[in-house]
């Protein structure tokens, strides 16, 4: 669902795990020749986040961030 959306506005966007970001959906933004754009679109159960990092996060930047964008 999201990736159909999101592909009107990038290049390409990927789905991927969206465990880690105790989301229900997570895509992944990438420009056309395959290069990330640290660009996150995470689908919870009452809003959608788009999240942009200007690095590759670590695991533990990850956590950080599920744990307050999972929050009501």
């Amino acid at each position: 669902m999201l990736e159909k959306e999101y592909q009107r506005i990038c290049e390409q966007a990927s789905e991927f795990d969206p465990e880690p970001w105790n989301a229900k959906e997570a895509c992944r933004l990438y420009w056309s020749y395959g290069r990330s754009v640290d660009i996150y679109l995470l689908c919870y159960e009452k809003r959608i986040v788009e999240l942009r990092f200007f690095w590759e996060p670590t695991a533990e930047q990850i956590a950080i961030a599920a744990e307050r964008l999972a929050g009501e």
